[in-house]
This record gives C-alpha cells, sequence and structure tokens, in this order.
C-alpha cells in the first residue's frame, strides 16, 4: 500500500499508535545441516526442496483458541477497515485467521536474500505478526542458536541484514563454490592435505580417503564461519601451489617431517615449519632458484 492516508487515519498516526512501523522485516531460512551434500546452498534441497512452500498460520494456545495479535479492539478495527476484512476477531466463528496463511516459496532468492516484510503496510504488517508466533521462528538475529534443535527461520530488521546474515551467508556461498570449483576426489584429498597441514593439525588424509569421508570432512569445516574464512585463505593463497610441492617432497622423501610440524630438506640441518618451509620453496621458485628445480626433479622421478 503506497497511500499515506488509511481508514480515517493517517499513516504517520498508525505508527505512533504502534500499529505500524516504519521498517522493514526480513525472514530468512536457518540451515541446520542436512544429508551429505544438502549442506551445499546450491544444492536444490538445501534447506528444503527448490520450489516447496511453507505456509504460516495464526497459532493456537494450549485451549485450543487462536491467539489474540492485537493489542486493543481500536488497533484491531484499524485492520479491519484499512484492509477490508469483515471479521478480524478471534473470539468469533469463521474469522479471517481460521483459513488465512502466509506463504514462502523456497528458490534462490529465499536463501540469499529472505523474504521481506514492509511493516508500514498493514497486510505485510498482520502476517509478519502470524510469522513471529510460530515456534520455528527465532525472533531476532542475536537469539536464532537460543534453541538451535527448533528454529528452522529468523527474523531480522533489514538495517542488521548487511551486518550480519547477508555476511554469514556469502561466506556459506563462497566456501561452496570453491568446492564446486573442486569436486574431483583426487584434488579434494590435495586440498584437506594443504589445510590440515597449514593449521598444524595431527589429522592425515590417507591416498585412498573416499570422496564420502572427505566431504564429511568439508562439511565440517563449513560450519563455522572462522573457520570457512580460515580455510578460504589458505587454498587461495599464492602459497597454496608450493605447499602441494612440498607434500609431493615428502612423499618421496626431499623433505623430512618430524613431529608434528617440524620439516627439514633431506641432507640439511635447518628447520622448518610447513608454512615456513612452503614459502622457502616459493621463494625458490619466484627467484628460479636451481634448488628448487632439483626438487622438483626429485618428485618427478619418483613418480
Amino acid at each position: 500500500m503506497t497511500t499515506t492516508e488509511f481508514k480515517g487515519i493517517t499513516k504517520k498516526e498508525a505508527i505512533e499508535k504502534g500499529w505500524l512501523s516504519d521498517k522493514k522485516i526480513i525472514l530468512k531460512p536457518l540451515p541446520r545441516g542436512g544429508k551429505m551434500g544438502t549442506e551445499n546452498p546450491a544444492h536444490i534441497a538445501h534447506f528444503m526442496m527448490d520450489g516447496c512452500t511453507r505456509s504460516f498460520c495464526l497459532p493456537r494456545n494450549q485451549r485450543g483458541d487462536l491467539i489474540n495479535i492485537f493489542e486493543s479492539d481500536e488497533e484491531r478495527d484499524f485492520f479491519a477497515k484499512t484492509l477490508g476484512i469483515k471479521n478480524l476477531n478471534i473470539s468469533e466463528n469463521g474469522n479471517f485467521f481460521e483459513k488465512f496463511f502466509v506463504h514462502v516459496t523456497k528458490d534462490d532468492s529465499l536463501l540469499s536474500l529472505g523474504e521481506s516484510f514492509d511493516m508500514s503496510d498493514p497486510m505485510d504488517n498482520l502476517r509478519i505478526r502470524i510469522v513471529k508466533l510460530d515456534r520455528q521462528v527465532a525472533p531476532s538475529w542475536e537469539t536464532r542458536n537460543d534453541r538451535p534443535a527448533e528454529y528452522r527461520w529468523v527474523i531480522i530488521d533489514e538495517s542488521e541484514k548487511l551486518k550480519n546474515a547477508e555476511k554469514e551467508y556469502d561466506s556459506l556461498m563462497e566456501f561452496w563454490k570453491y568446492m564446486g570449483k573442486n569436486d574431483e576426489t583426487p584434488k579434494k584429498r590435495q586440498i584437506l592435505s594443504v589445510y590440515l597441514n597449514s593449521i598444524n593439525s595431527s589429522k592425515k588424509v590417507a591416498k585412498d580417503s573416499s570422496k564420502q569421508l572427505l566431504d564429511l570432512e568439508f562439511s565440517g569445516i563449513s560450519k563455522n564461519k572462522s573457520d570457512r574464512e580460515l580455510f578460504l585463505d589458505i587454498v587461495t593463497n599464492d602459497k597454496f601451489h608450493a605447499k602441494l610441492i612440498v607434500l609431493d617432497a615428502l612423499e618421496c622423501g626431499a623433505i623430512i617431517k618430524d613431529g608434528l610440524d617440524t620439516y627439514f630438506f633431506k641432507d640439511s640441518d635447518v628447520t622448518y615449519t610447513f608454512n615456513e618451509i612452503a614459502n622457502v620453496v616459493s621463494d625458490w621458485k619466484e627467484s628460479q632458484d636451481d634448488k628448487y628445480y632439483i626438487l622438483k626433479d626429485k618428485i618427478d622421478k619418483s613418480k
């Protein structure tokens, strides 16, 4: 509704009374993991199947009565007259809310942007009042993890959306976009090996690790924003290729590992961390040092 005047009252007056508000609210999905692959935002079944619709209705209390969403009869009459709805009184049979649903359909827009409600528009205001009462809807971004087993949606003030929810979603999309470009199992083994060695993890990636096992590891990394960002920083860094060479050199014995994070070149007693020895290899390559080509030759011959 674009007009600033309703039935006998202006929009400004309705906002001053607290019946409407001059802001927009976003309803956004809260994916909580799932079967392997569906945690990828690009997957057709991420959160729920593409094209599926979630319908919200006015809930009932323990006695089975519809919950009243109005503070006063005056407020209810304002919505009824403004929207041209005959009966908004929940205590009367056949009232509007008995058959009214708020429908939200899953598509790319819902996942990335959410469903927007203009709280200065009476119908949108009515819709969001109903949605907010659903037990699966977290009342704010800050409370979204208070009941992780229950909350599947979250209400976000549009002014906060860019600060929090959108950044979180963009981070997740960036992670899975990278993994989608590197979906081959051998490549995934390399990526995970570089990551684990870079963070000084005691985990090892077996040569015969299955795609399912690798995906499980990547799924674990994807769940935490700081882990995702660290992962992407490591695997997209210009030192990534040098780290692959270090791993190959370890396989052929040209580089020796001693302990959790101590490495040295064969026939040398100078020790490095994994990241440090990768930097050395990178510097050798950059400067076209003979040591780099000797190391590469040893690796190539071993293969």
